[in-house]
């Protein structure tokens, strides 16, 4: 997405440093108010969310780690809509690793706006403590028990930038109903994201 957060972006080309804007949207699903979640992300260099090196930036619930593990300026943007969510996540490259592409995998997952924002049901970014997207902070409790680590291999040490398509999709799980309230989840793929690196004149 651009800056904005309003339109697609015309290029999917970044560079260290940049931002990468993400937007997750739910459409209603017969006439239940929904809300989206980003539930966990993992950066890789190959569509396979599995694949080393990896670095998962959001974790727990919906904790955006970056900025915390970084000082990065990575974030949840505040909530517009209940079914939109946007982040953005400083563009980097895996460390010691030649490839300049990106593929993000996130676990998104969408309930009835009757479900409360929780422990379980959050949006959360550290921005000199931990904040929640629609304000409720208290939810966001927990995200400092994380223990910030990726699955596994070669964490990056940068910045995101703003994805464009959804290149992959898996659906782990469609129309779950619990207790009479609608979920949905699944996984969306971002990618391949190319990162390179600033030429100094």
């Amino acid at each position: 997405m651009t800056d904005d957060g309003q339109n697609e972006r015309p290029s999917y080309q970044y560079y260290l440093g940049d931002i990468i804007n993400v937007e997750a949207v739910v459409k209603q699903f017969f006439h239940v108010p929904l809300r989206v979640y980003v539930e966990r992300c993992v950066a890789t260099i190959a569509p396979d969310m599995n694949s080393i090196p990896n670095y998962v930036f959001i974790e727990n619930n919906g904790c955006l780690i970056d900025a915390r593990i970084t000082g990065s300026s990575s974030k949840f943007m505040a909530r517009t809509a209940e079914n939109k969510l946007q982040f953005q996540l400083e563009a980097f490259r895996f460390q010691n690793v030649d490839s300049g592409m990106l593929y993000i995998t996130c676990h998104l997952k969408a309930t009835s706006t009757l479900r409360p924002i929780d422990a379980e049901h959050r949006a959360c970014s550290y921005i000199n403590g931990w904040k929640e997207a629609s304000g409720q902070d208290a939810a966001c409790g927990s995200c400092e028990s994380g223990g910030f680590g990726g699955t596994g291999g070669n964490q990056g040490a940068g910045i995101a930038a703003n994805p464009g398509q959804t290149a992959g999709r898996k659906i782990r799980d469609v129309s779950q109903r619990e207790n009479n309230v609608f979920e949905w989840e699944g996984d969306v793929t971002l990618g391949p994201i190319p990162i390179g690196e600033r030429v100094v004149a």
